[in-house]
């Protein structure tokens, strides 16, 4: 297993804190690279038939322009790239001023309150898995390894996500990716979310997690990998 380091500000390490999940990775015979080409990530994910949604307008360079604040993630298997994931500085506040604009038949609610303070957080979105690489826990484990990231690297206090309301989909985010919780954000009512969700999905939740909660989860985070 391979760390290709290509971002110009943050490289990714193994630690006493996330060797589990590289571990696990180096049993599947799977490398990592780190950059922020988000042209790259949006020509990657457009040309993939498997990839479900349109490219996240979060990420797009008109409204992205510093992207040495955020960061993607390539999992390759030799030189194919079978994973993505992606992360970024935005404030929930932001995000929902921003959404507002973009997309029209859009309303929403108040952010639940602990999402409001003046804090760092980063937005990830653009996780896909190569169809033929499904089974193998790969997006689990990169998603938690993008918070190892996050939490210690570039020192955030929150992670968050938006994703399509069902209850699948909120299972698998606080269950599966041990997000703390999952709330209702906004609803677009001709769908059509970048990164989340298709033109049938109309409403959306914002999962979150701060800090000290993922350190507070690493003990039964950690027993779940062999």
């Amino acid at each position: 297993m391979a760390i290709v380091n290509k971002h110009p500000t943050k490289n990714l390490k193994v630690d006493n804190e996330n060797s589990y999940l590289f571990n696990y990775l180096d049993t599947l015979g799977l490398d990592i690279e780190v950059h922020n080409d988000f042209v790259d990530l949006k020509n990657v994910l457009t040309n993939k038939e498997d990839y479900p949604y349109s490219f996240d307008n979060c990420f797009e360079i008109d409204n992205f322009t510093d992207t040495s604040k955020g960061f993607v993630f390539y999992l390759k298997d030799g030189d194919k790239i079978v994973s993505t994931y992606a992360a970024r500085a935005q404030t929930p506040s932001s995000m929902k001023d921003g959404l507002s604009r973009v997309y029209s038949n859009f309303k929403t609610e108040n952010l639940p309150v602990n999402l409001t303070s003046k804090l760092y957080y980063m937005y990830s979105s653009c996780q896909w898995v190569d169809s033929n690489y499904l089974g193998k826990r790969i997006g689990v484990t990169l998603d938690l390894i993008k918070k190892h990231f996050i939490f210690y690297k570039w020192n955030a206090d929150v992670n968050y996500a938006i994703h399509k309301v069902n209850d699948t989909m909120i299972s698998y985010h606080k269950n599966k990716l041990f997000y703390s919780d999952s709330k209702y954000f906004f609803t677009k009512s001709d769908g059509d979310v970048g990164g989340a969700g298709g033109v049938n999905d109309t409403d959306y939740n914002i999962a979150w997690i701060f800090k000290n909660a993922f350190i507070n989860k690493l003990s039964e985070i950690k027993v779940t990998y062999p």
